[in-house]
This record gives structure tokens, C-alpha cells and sequence, in this order.
């Protein structure tokens, strides 16, 4: 959905600027106000800390569209002037911070729509899926836990996860490790298609979900954050695009292309937990 253009006053005469909001935010953002903090400011999102450790994302015009953003409206000020260390307060339908009042109108849903998607219409798609390898210095480390990970999801092996989680969880450079991104491609898919699966697959899906959250302390808020969308089913734009497009809404090779751009290799994460669920979804081993 895209936002109001119109710029009004509040109840102080001061600015009101308006933006939409991802429905993952919509109980924080309506709810009563909560304290919050500007943590970073990279590119066109300046990431916001709420008392409670959740990370929301004020995403200018040409964000990613996280799961966990407010997007402004083109005709405001985007991100400039905000800086590090500036507090107010979300809630009442409104963020505040600084000297800034924005007023959420309009509502998009980051969980991909894939409808009744079955398993054969996965399979037949599943090939597009193959990523390029990643650069050396950002899997090191980490090959051995992601094919770790693949063999547990294949064969719906829930003992392994305490061990595989720890070795992925908050492992790799920047704001949201590349582990992170993996396991944060795989539980998305999984929830995106509940449709499409069995028990097992299901129960896999739950017991990878409360490792994750106990072990998010160990990595940061934001992906923190974006691992608890994962578990909804919630994710950025780009990524939706490619489930949708698995389950044959829309062309499937730009949609891949757009996920790989995102970030300097999160798209690349991502899409290898994807592949993961994927295999999942379709294969038949670790079955009764």
C-alpha cells in the first residue's frame, strides 16, 4: 500500500508527516505510547530501539520494506537530520521522534500471500533456487553448520538444532549475521507454506522456532527482531516476491535477482534458507 502525500498539523499546530507501516508493528503502533531510541542511520532507514529491545526500521522512500518498517511518505524529510541517540516514543497510531510527529495511515502485510501452493507446484520451481557462493570471508565458518542445518531440516532431526542453532545464530559480519539470514530464510518459507505441510514438517518448523528464541540474546536486536517476523512469516519485500513467485505468482528469475541485491550478502543468506525450506517442503526423506 502506499502512503497519504498530504502533510497536516497535529493537535500543536507542529508538522504531521504521514507513512504506512507493516501490520507485523500494527499492536506496537496503535497501542499505548512506548519509549524508543535511534540506535543507527544507514542509507534510507534509521533503525529505532523500543524499550523492550525490538528494533523498528523508519524506512525513506527506496527502503528494502523490512518486515519491521515504517515507510514515510515521499513528500516528507525521509531520514535526514535524524541522529544516534535521539529518543521519543511510538504508539497512538504515530511515531515521534525528535522534533518529528508521523502518523501511520496506511497498513501493507509482509507475510507473502502464496495461497494453496502444494508441494509439486515447489518442486517444479525448485531449480531456480540455486545461489551463487558466497564470498570466502563471509563463510567461513559457517559451511559446516549450514550443511548441518540442511541434513537435520531434510531428515526433520529436532535434537539437532540446539547444537546447529548455536553454531548459526549471530554468526558472520554486520547488522544481521549471515546464520541469522539462513535460519531467518528457512523458518519464513516454512510458515509461508504451513499449507503445504505435513506434521513432521510442521513440528520441525516449531521446535526451530523456540531454539531460535532462545538463542536470539546471543545476536542483535535488529535481527533479533527480523528472526521473530521470520516466525510469522513476515519478511522484506524482496524476499516475499520470491515465495510468492514459487508458488507461481509472478516470474521467479527477477525476483531472485532483486533478493540478491539486497544488502552486501543477506539477499544470498536468505535465499540459502529458502532453498533449504524448499527441499523440505518437497522431499520425502525422514517421513513415517
Amino acid at each position: 500500500m502506499t502512503t497519504s502525500a498530504a502533510r497536516t498539523r497535529d493537535g500543536s499546530g507542529g508538522p504531521t508527516e504521514g507513512a504506512a507501516a507493516s501490520a507485523w508493528l500494527q499492536g506496537l503502533v496503535s497501542g499505548p505510547p512506548r519509549a524508543l531510541r535511534a540506535i543507527g542511520v544507514s542509507g534510507p532507514a534509521c533503525y529505532l530501539r523500543i524499550a523492550d529491545g525490538d528494533i523498528v526500521a523508519l524506512e525513506a522512500p527506496g527502503g528494502a520494506r523490512l518486515p519491521n518498517a515504517v515507510a514515510l511518505d515521499p513528500t516528507g524529510q525521509g531520514v535526514s537530520g535524524l541522529a544516534v541517540g535521539t529518543a521519543g516514543r511510538i504508539g497512538q497510531h504515530s511515531v515521534r521522534i525528535g522534533a518529528r510527529h508521523i502518523r501511520v495511515r496506511r497498513w501493507w502485510d509482509a507475510r507473502p500471500h502464496v495461497g494453496q501452493a502444494s508441494t509439486r507446484d515447489l518442486a517444479r520451481r525448485r531449480d531456480s533456487l540455486i545461489a551463487p557462493p558466497a564470498p570466502p570471508h563471509h563463510t567461513h565458518g559457517l559451511a559446516g553448520p549450514i550443511a548441518h542445518l540442511a541434513i537435520a531440516a531434510e531428515q526433520r532431526d529436532e535434537r539437532a538444532l540446539p547444537t546447529i542453532v548455536a553454531d548459526l545464530i549471530g554468526r558472520g559480519p554486520g547488522s544481521t549475521p549471515a546464520g541469522d539470514d539462513v535460519l531467518a530464510g528457512l523458518l519464513a518459507t516454512l510458515r509461508a507454506f504451513r499449507v503445504a505441510s505435513d506434521r513432521d514438517v510442521v513440528a520441525f518448523a516449531d521446535a526451530l522456532s523456540s531454539e531460535i528464541a532462545r538463542a536470539t540474546p546471543r545476536t542483535t536486536a535488529l535481527s533479533a527482531t527480523l528472526l521473530r517476523c521470520a516466525d510469522r512469516g513476515a519478511v522484506v519485500a524482496c524476499a516475499g516476491r520470491v515465495l510468492r513467485a514459487l508458488a507461481g505468482h509472478g516470474a521467479i528469475e527477477p525476483a531472485i535477482s532483486g533478493l540478491l541485491r539486497l544488502g552486501h550478502t543477506s539477499g544470498r543468506d536468505l535465499l540459502a534458507g529458502m532453498t533449504i525450506g524448499v527441499d523440505v517442503l518437497t522431499t520425502e526423506r525422514g517421513r513415517a
